[in-house]
């Protein structure tokens, strides 16, 4: 009887600890879009050889590193993340977003998570000119924006009333190179993507003026959005991962990296 109840106890210690084991090695899954998103998410063609990159993988990769939450990608085209959030056909999800700009059904979906990862704001890129450019020069020129992008509430009424010209381009790395054509006079996109695009272009930042455009569209605070679902645990995990990196400097050097 003794026995029989000592191999019970251990049977049920080891179950515990397989369960425990198992509780501790979540899997949340980051759902990520190719090209449209830089560099916020750099999609790599071959993970295997060349890692997926970008500020918020790599702000997530370095967080989850110090905690036993497995990360892995789901990639989809920008517009199916949307919809595949909605229709919960992931677990554990991972996103990112804006209380300014993230539609409201997918925001009820998810939790913010305490920590932004970065600041975003708006500028107008001209190439450099020999008199330094103020936001009213625009007035009466052509603005290049991204074809299908939907700008915030109000800028529509200030092309309006500056008489602008809207010249549609089919992504950021076709906008610069529209601007350095001469296709239009300037060039709208958030600070970071605009730094991007240059490096990327391999050319000097030195050679275009960027205009801060925040009057019109304010600045935003990004944030990575956890599927509402995953374990408190989890999240609580991410966020004081996150915190700690901030409080590090480690998401100032990562953002540098893609200025």
């Amino acid at each position: 009887m003794g026995i029989h109840v000592h191999r019970m106890a251990w049977r049920y210690l080891l179950v515990v600890c397989l369960l425990s084991a198992e509780a501790g090695a979540d899997t949340v899954t980051f759902l990520i879009a190719a090209g449209t998103v830089e560099p916020y998410q750099v999609v790599s063609d071959d993970p295997e050889r060349t890692p997926h990159s970008g500020i918020l993988i790599d702000v997530l990769r370095q967080a989850l590193s110090s905690t036993d939450i497995q990360l892995t990608f789901v990639e989809r085209p920008y517009k199916r993340i949307r919809m595949d959030i909605l229709a919960n056909r992931h677990q554990n999800w991972i996103s990112y977003g804006s209380p300014s700009w993230l539609d409201e059904r997918v925001k009820a979906l998810g939790e913010y998570t305490q920590q932004p990862i970065l600041q975003t704001h708006y500028v107008m890129a001209t190439m450099k000119q020999a008199i330094l450019p103020s936001l009213e020069d625009v007035r009466g020129k052509k603005v290049i924006i991204i074809l299908g992008y939907n700008y915030f509430s109000g800028f529509e009424d200030w092309v309006e009333d500056n008489n602008v010209t809207l010249v549609s381009a089919p992504s950021h790395r076709h906008a610069l190179a529209m601007l350095r054509q001469g296709r239009g006079d300037f060039y709208l996109a958030e600070d970071v993507r605009v730094r991007w695009e240059v490096k990327r272009a391999k050319i000097a930042l030195s050679d275009f003026h960027l205009i801060d455009f925040s009057r019109v569209i304010p600045p935003s605070l990004l944030y990575l959005l956890l599927d509402k679902k995953m374990p408190a645990n989890t999240r609580q995990q991410i966020d004081q991962a996150l915190l700690r990196l901030e409080q590090r400097g480690e998401i100032e050097k990562i953002l540098k990296g893609y200025q």
